[in-house]
């Protein structure tokens, strides 16, 4: 016979006695647990404890370990045949099993090992005889997530102020498993001491402007034995929140007037110098305008000619010479050309242009 709890073993052979006088034999398995619900904290190790007995030979016992969550079907984290244990390879790191021992350690546990776990063992004798049990493990957590509202008031970070005589109720929660416990302490000339026990704290404002009073609010989980805590600051004033509002949306606006002609100022000044140095595409000197042009001119014969040069005697014009007249004229204006140039006098270049 089997048995990993004395006070267990003393019931089950009683209960085998008045078992084998009614019927003759004992072979039934017993197994048992603690609790069908137990509690584990986060990141802490977890004992779950089974206790099995039966009276009879065995050849072979195997444990086998599953784990169910909600709208899932079971899973198996590992088992053992006699003294060999089978785990599963995606949790061999985390679970432990230590045969004939069918109590499992889980280590460290999470949030997501909540679940139930179902425990069976088999033991093959004459026969087999089989019995199974269920564990549901909650995870506790917490505090985390700290933070105070309040009903009143203008709220900027961890600044709440107030009008004069205003009653203002602040409320401290934080997400935890099991529910915290909240107390609420006040810091006055270096010292602190706690004013009140619960989630919700009622302050009535001093009648004295802009005095500042800094609280704190402090969350504790008994099973965990984690604490968490924030701190926060009261200022009375005598101004009025509706107008602290609209100064805050007087300035808002200004904000963004004042961005706006920093942009538009910003932007001009660069259009300015990009106008500014942007190279002309134009004629870089008047120099370039110069060359020489030929402008055609066709006499009119019915009115006789026109076109006469003050260089040209009239004596010496003939039919034809208009063109060639024209064309001398404009040459007569080209600017001096540099003494490196080439230099041509009149007389050349009207004999160049007359040949």
């Amino acid at each position: 016979m089997f048995s990993w709890s004395p006070l267990a073993n003393f019931f089950w052979d009683l209960q085998c006695k008045i078992y084998v006088l009614l019927v003759g034999i004992c072979s039934a398995l017993k197994l048992t647990v603690p609790s069908h619900t137990i509690h584990g904290i986060e990141g802490q190790p977890l004992h779950l404890a089974v206790d099995y007995n039966f009276n009879a030979t065995a050849s072979e016992i195997q444990i086998i370990w599953l784990f169910e969550r909600p709208h899932s079907n079971p899973k198996y984290l590992l088992g053992s045949v006699n003294q060999t244990v089978v785990p599963d390879l995606e949790y061999q790191h985390k679970f432990t099993l230590t045969p004939p021992n069918a109590s499992l350690m889980i280590n460290p546990l999470h949030m997501s090992d909540e679940g139930n776990y179902i425990v069976k063992v088999n033991v093959r004798g004459n026969g087999t005889i089989a019995a199974s049990q269920k564990i549901q493990v909650a995870v506790d957590d917490g505090p985390y997530g700290l933070r105070v509202k309040s009903d009143k008031g203008l709220n900027v970070g961890a600044v709440f102020t107030v009008d004069m005589g205003e009653v203002i109720l602040f409320d401290c929660s934080a997400d935890s498993n099991p529910p915290n416990t909240y107390s609420w302490i006040q810091r006055a000339d270096n010292t602190t001491h706690v004013i009140k026990y619960g989630p919700h704290l009622e302050v009535v404002s001093d009648k004295v402007a802009q005095k500042t009073i800094d609280y704190m609010c402090r969350a504790f989980n008994n099973v965990t034995g984690k604490r968490d805590e924030t701190h926060f600051t009261v200022v009375v004033t005598s101004v009025g929140l509706e107008k602290l509002a609209q100064k805050g949306k007087s300035l808002s606006s200004l904000a963004v007037i004042t961005g706006i002609s920093l942009f538009l100022i910003l932007a001009m000044a660069f259009l300015f110098l990009w106008k500014r140095y942007q190279p002309h595409k134009g004629h870089e000197s008047a120099l370039d305008d110069f060359g020489i042009y030929e402008f055609v001119a066709i006499p009119d014969l019915a009115s006789g000619s026109r076109v006469s040069s003050q260089s040209v005697p009239s004596s010496d014009f003939v039919p034809g010479q208009d063109m060639l007249s024209t064309v001398y004229e404009v040459i007569q204006h080209i600017p001096e050309q540099p003494q490196q140039d080439h230099q041509q006098n009149p007389s050349d270049s009207t004999s160049k242009f007359a040949d």
